[in-house]
């Protein structure tokens, strides 16, 4: 047993220049980016959010759902609960009234891990079992996620006990951490740097996997 190579990942070549091209398409906000999300924890997120836009409005949610063929689905969800919202697809930026910015396009959550504030990882406050928190985790982003984690305990388990993971087992704790975090710089801070040691304490596993591996081709 070498551990999960998963933790050693590699960043794209592009990775800066694209998160950089998003930050001038999305503005100078907070940014709270929802990846890999399923249908259910969209509402969740939106309910958690729009109270805080009384009090910050310089709160972005960016939206990134799981199957993109849903964008349509989730953007009228969106504007029937009256927010301003913006479809990557359209090539728009975002202006400073705009709430939501709903990711329809595929292979680019990547580039918007970077630049958020508050991240959450989709497909854990419905019964799917969790989507991969590492790749904001990398970027040292503060991580929530619900309770149905039964795809990636080993991995989630690592990061709730190094205090890098943030579990919410309700959608009144989703909104409770969102809301805390939001006015906390210190708290996103806090448990962005857990995330990212406890990917720097996990990594390794590669190196060692090819070495047995090399070891074994070599007898």
């Amino acid at each position: 047993m070498t551990g999960s190579i998963k933790f050693d990942a590699s960043q794209p070549a592009d990775l800066l220049q694209r998160s950089a091209e998003f930050s001038q398409i999305l503005g100078q906000r907070l940014i709270i980016v929802a990846g890999s999300t399923h249908p259910g924890e969209e509402q969740m997120l939106l309910d958690a959010v729009r109270p805080l836009l009384q009090s910050q409005p310089e709160i972005l949610l960016v939206l990134a759902p799981r199957h993109h063929y849903r964008a349509e689905q989730v953007e009228r969800l969106c504007q029937t609960l009256g927010l301003v919202t913006v479809r990557r697809s359209t090539n728009l930026n975002c202006s400073p009234q705009t709430q939501v910015y709903l990711l329809d396009t595929m292979g680019e959550l990547g580039y918007l891990y970077p630049i958020a504030d508050i991240t959450f990882v989709g497909g854990s406050l419905v019964p799917v079992g969790g989507h991969n928190p590492m790749e904001p985790a990398s970027h040292g982003k503060p991580v929530i996620m619900g309770q149905h984690l039964r795809n990636i305990q080993d991995i989630a388990d690592r990061f709730i006990a190094n205090g890098g993971l943030l579990r919410v087992a309700s959608p009144a704790a989703l909104a409770s951490s969102l809301a805390s975090l939001c006015q906390s710089a210190t708290q996103r801070q806090r448990l962005g740097a857990a995330a990212l040691q406890t990917m720097a304490e996990n990594r390794g596993a590669l190196k060692l996997t090819l070495r047995l591996i090399d070891a074994q081709l070599g007898e």
